[in-house]
């Protein structure tokens, strides 16, 4: 099963977007994972050109190739 990220969309992002519910950061747009705390407009982008790569995340290790070091968000 894809891993999903929970937020509340109050988080520091610059995105506009507002999230109700569990993120799957496997089909995430770049503005619904810039919503997410601690993910920027960069870091979104890096998420998606890996993702776009390598093909979906399959666990938090995945997620902390992509140079992030806030795994535990997952």
């Amino acid at each position: 099963a894809p891993k999903v990220i929970t937020s509340t969309g109050r988080g520091k992002g610059s995105s506009k977007v507002k999230l109700s519910g569990p993120v799957n950061i496997n089909t995430a747009t770049a503005a619904q994972l810039d919503a997410l705390p601690g993910i920027g407009p960069v870091m979104a982008a890096r998420i998606i050109t890996y993702r776009d790569k390598n093909g979906p995340f399959k666990s938090a290790t995945d997620l902390a190739k992509v140079q992030y070091q806030n795994v535990q968000l997952i």
